[in-house]
């Protein structure tokens, strides 16, 4: 089966911080899924890494790296797939209003009359401030004894 190409994902992926050192700069989008017949792992694969650490990734190993860092990669790629669920609002505090649910936290997004198409935009960069702020800003905290 042909690898998943997005080059969606993967601006998604490089706008996260590294998720070794937790830089915002020169990150990128490191394919560490299974490869086969010369071809990168699907862009679905991915994590963000800087430069730095995607470097050392490729130079000692996949497992190693994950040893190293304590990464829990297939719990960091199931997170970094998460999709928002979006409904229209129907309690008191919510009534006329989209609203987005993602893990347990709830956001109100744009009026319904405003239309679907910005609340969704504003719905997948709500969480992805949750999803910086919730996973790696409370992973820094525990990894904070390796620098």
């Amino acid at each position: 089966m042909k690898p998943v190409r997005s080059k969606e994902y993967l601006a998604f992926i490089r706008s996260l911080p590294c998720a070794v050192c937790f830089r915002t700069r020169s990150v990128e989008a490191a394919h560490i899924g299974r490869r086969g017949l010369s071809q990168k792992s699907s862009d679905k694969e991915a994590i963000p890494l800087c430069y730095l650490h995607h470097r050392e990734q490729h130079r000692i190993g996949l497992k190693r790296f994950q040893k190293t860092y304590e990464l829990d990669i297939p719990s960091l790629i199931d997170m970094l797939q998460e999709k928002p669920r979006i409904a229209i609002g129907r309690t008191a505090r919510t009534a006329g209003y989209y609203v987005a649910l993602y893990r347990s936290e709830l956001f109100t997004l744009l009026p319904v009359h405003l239309g679907l198409g910005e609340s969704v935009a504003l719905a997948l960069q709500l969480c992805r401030e949750y999803l910086i702020e919730s996973h790696f800003h409370a992973a820094r905290e525990c990894s904070s004894h390796r620098w």
